[in-house]
């Protein structure tokens, strides 16, 4: 959250430009000073004890675009997993390869709030396109200590959109840590200036290719939320907050929230300038066959067990899957891209499932609004 104090300090250079038009009203209007609180924000300070307090667990895993994609049926003896369709990002997901992920992500959530009670999970993932996507069953068990103690990095955990210290990366045993959470897939890590920089080109020319579709734009803009009444309405998305932009950026953009148009472009300008350039390495969750959806799951749990563990080290991840998404439309129309065969190069004969960059972050960043679990049960 921006102090006061810290905001008239931050934002000596806005000058006079700041007061007029009532300009520090609609920013504090669209939430400057109380980021990170509100009625959106109460289940990160939710119970995670018992049955609800475990399927709230759910509620505050990662999503492609904070979508929150998910149902839960939760009963005496578990906890049904099921995808939400309205809650879909179209042509920006066409093969519904970030659906699967982020139903993963509140899988293995789940399964990690399970274990701090000792309870171990039986996860059956349920094929067949109803809707019903896995079924978590829960038993006492033998339960490794250190997974279990993931469960106190679950209301700590973010993606961190902003900066990162270019000049330092994380060091061997820590990727060790990292890569140790990637069951069920693999992880492969980008790290020379060689393979970053290849990698780097690949996102911006995507990112620029996704900018100018107009129909995944339209799907992606579903889920801004740009003002505070937005944020409080829906709960759910991506907010002016979560771009972490610094008190300044974030004060203007919440004097003046920014149309469709001038989002992309600012979109493109920060994926070459701050996304990519900032990043000390990249991560790649490889499937060993492509297509398959619970792979897709897997690398879901996978990501969220990586975020949990990087959340303990200090460590900052942020999916930047813009290449995915261009490969995953065309494949949806039966064609392959560039991007598809540079992917390819990476997975020696599978799918990379998700990207992400890694590194120490230069701020912290606010929570992201979430549903709260009366909203995403049924």
């Amino acid at each position: 959250m921006v102090s006061r104090r810290g905001f008239i300090f931050g934002s000596i250079g806005v000058g006079s430009a700041v007061i007029v038009g009532g300009g520090i009203g609609k920013a504090t209007q669209n939430g400057l000073f109380s980021a990170g609180e509100g009625d959106g924000f109460a289940a990160w300070d939710e119970s995670l004890e018992g049955m609800s307090g475990i399927a709230a667990a759910g509620v505050l895993a990662a999503s492609s675009h904070n979508t929150q994609p998910w149902s839960f049926r939760v009963s005496d003896d578990g906890i049904d997993v099921l995808g939400d369709r309205k809650r879909l990002m179209g042509a920006a997901d066409p093969r519904l390869r970030e659906l699967h992920i982020s139903l993963g992500c509140a899988i293995e959530n789940m399964a990690v709030a399970a274990a701090a009670q000792g309870l171990a999970t039986d996860v059956e993932i349920v094929r067949g396109g109803s809707g019903h996507f896995a079924r978590l069953t829960f038993k006492p068990g033998l339960i490794d200590k250190e997974y279990a103690a993931l469960a106190e990095q679950i209301p700590l955990r973010s993606t961190n959109r902003g900066a990162y210290d270019a000049d330092r990366a994380p060091g061997s045993r820590e990727l060790s840590a990292l890569s140790a959470c990637a069951a069920g897939v693999s992880l492969k890590l980008l790290s020379s200036a060689e393979e970053r920089s290849a990698f780097s080109a690949l996102t911006v020319a995507a990112t620029e290719v996704h900018v100018a579709d107009a129909e995944m734009q339209r799907d992606s803009h579903a889920w801004y939320r740009m003002t505070q009444a937005e944020v409080e309405r829906y709960q759910d998305g991506i907010t002016i907050d979560g771009a972490a932009a610094g008190i300044v950026g974030t004060t203007f953009l919440k004097m003046f929230p920014p149309t469709p148009d001038a989002f992309d472009e600012q979109w493109a300008k920060v994926t070459g300038e701050t996304h990519c350039a900032t990043a000390p390495m990249f991560g790649l969750l490889v499937a060993s066959t492509a297509g398959d959806h619970a792979a897709w799951i897997a690398a879901g749990r996978a990501y969220q067990r990586i975020q949990l563990e990087a959340t303990r080290l200090g460590i900052a991840t942020h999916p930047l899957s813009q290449s995915l998404a261009v490969r995953d439309r065309d494949l949806a129309r039966g064609e392959r891209n560039t991007f598809a065969e540079a992917l390819d190069s990476y997975a020696e004969g599978g799918e990379v499932v998700l990207a992400f960059r890694l590194g120490y972050p230069k701020a912290d960043v606010p929570r992201s609004p979430r549903r709260a679990l009366a909203d995403s049960s049924i």
